[in-house]
């Protein structure tokens, strides 16, 4: 029996991005059809996380010493070797041992469920070495959903630009990174479980799946008085409801010369 309905929207922050880092923490969302998706989030104890392996770099993108609760016991955020502080170590309610974190990870995966994310291979790859250490078989599907790379396919299929950078293609999809905390695990698995919804869509077709003459999809057109420059909209507009579209363009900027002159139309 698979489970891959089951999608499990992953991310992890890591010691380095080499091949001995380890996760310091680590999300989880779990999207099942017909239920209520459910966020999971765990903190791993530094005991567990090799620091002397760490790399300065990664530790700062992901927050390690703002967010880490016993990052006070560890040496080197200034600086110097990243080691932690012999005999300072203190249990904290907010953190858990590698091994708690890893089975609870398993356990939302198994059955094959499909794990997503922004390039979700390169998690799967820092946490099953630490699995097969502590004897756990890690049980998802082997082929994840890199969303960032669906998302660039669902802006091609619609003519549009596909940009190289993350944050760059969610914003072509319509989302704001902004309104995620960022490079935390949880914000991170929110922003991709957000973007997987949006390009994963099933569009509007007719009875049997093939477009009339004359009526394929459109896409709302706006165009800056300005300097002519064309402001598509993320969404396509099919002909049922894009008759005589004269869409509102009140509050809508040109990004190249900032007028608010603008004019709507279609536009395939």
């Amino acid at each position: 029996m698979t489970n891959q309905q089951t999608k499990v929207h992953a991310d992890l922050e890591t010691t380095a991005v080499h091949s001995q880092r380890r996760a310091w923490e680590a999300g989880a969302i779990v999207s099942r059809p017909g239920q209520e998706d459910t966020e999971h989030h765990w903190i791993v104890d530094v005991r567990d996380l090799d620091l002397h392996n760490a790399d300065p770099v990664s530790l700062d993108i992901g927050g390690f010493w703002q967010r880490h609760p016993q990052a006070s016991l560890v040496d080197g955020e200034h600086g110097g070797p990243i080691r932690l502080r012999v005999g300072e170590w203190a249990p904290h309610p907010d953190v858990v041992r590698e091994s708690v974190m890893l089975r609870g990870v398993a356990d939302l995966v198994r059955d094959k469920a499909v794990i997503c994310g922004s390039n979700p291979a390169f998690d799967q790859y820092t946490l099953e070495p630490r699995m097969l250490v502590h004897g756990i078989a890690p049980g998802w599907y082997y082929h994840p959903c890199d969303v960032p790379e669906r998302a660039k396919g669902w802006l091609a299929a619609q003519g549009l630009p596909a940009p190289d950078r993350t944050d760059d293609v969610v914003r072509a999809c319509g989302l704001d990174p902004a309104w995620y905390a960022r490079h935390t695990a949880v914000g991170d698995c929110r922003l991709f479980r957000d973007l997987y919804r949006i390009v994963t869509r099933p569009p509007k077709r007719p009875p049997g799946g093939f477009w009339p003459v004359g009526g394929r999809p459109a896409r709302r057109r706006r165009t800056c008085a300005g300097c002519g420059d064309d402001i598509w909209p993320n969404e396509l507009v099919y002909p049922a409801d894009a008759s005589g579209d004269t869409s509102d363009t009140a509050g809508v900027q040109c990004a190249v010369c900032e007028s608010q002159s603008i004019q709507a139309g279609m536009g395939l």
